[in-house]
């Protein structure tokens, strides 16, 4: 995928040039002293300063965000890295509805390297499970858990106990056959 940084005016509703068959996915407002965290599929975080990012403006398709970490893996979330005052959670879910919350304090130390942000468990011999989502909370809200074949599930993330960073979760929806989640939105 491709990052670009854009000043920001008030008013504006595009974000310039795109390769062709790409399409935007998300637009985060941040300024230069601020850094964003970036999870990817095999559930590691990486940080990305602001600051460091190459602002070429509209006309630019933007850079490989390889440019920035050390990762050639599907990205599943970039988000604004909370403050340090901050007490919130990340919510983690993986593809096989395994779902968990850890305190944001446990991703403050994150080297170029990037940070182990959840295990992952191995469905068997040859698949292991994927991150498909992380969203940042700063207290207990309903979720809706989507999947493939059409089921939700929603409950408050009060019922999923705190865990620390090297930890699985727990299940957040059991599937049925083929069925995989595809994400969760916060309600």
């Amino acid at each position: 995928g491709l990052i670009k940084k854009l000043p920001y005016e008030k008013g504006i509703t595009e974000v310039g040039n795109l390769e062709p068959g790409d399409k935007a996915v998300d637009m985060i407002v941040v300024n230069n002293t601020e850094e964003l965290l970036v999870f990817d599929n095999i559930g590691k975080c990486y940080t990305i300063a602001v600051n460091d990012i190459t602002s070429d403006g509209f006309e630019s398709i933007g850079y490989p965000i390889s440019n920035y970490i050390k990762t050639d893996n599907k990205i599943v979330k970039i988000m604004k890295r909370p403050d340090e005052d901050d007490k919130g959670y990340f919510v983690f879910l993986t593809k096989y509805g395994f779902i968990k919350k850890t305190d944001v304090n446990n991703y403050r130390n994150i080297n170029k390297n990037g940070l182990i942000a959840t295990l992952l468990k191995k469905v068997n011999d040859d698949i292991t499970d994927e991150l498909v989502n992380v969203e940042y909370i700063k207290k207990n809200k309903d979720i809706l858990i989507y999947t493939t074949n059409g089921m939700a599930l929603r409950f408050n993330t009060k019922t999923v106990s705190k865990t620390l960073r090297n930890t699985y979760g727990v299940i957040g929806i059991k599937l049925n056959g083929d069925d995989e989640v595809l994400g969760f939105n916060i309600i």
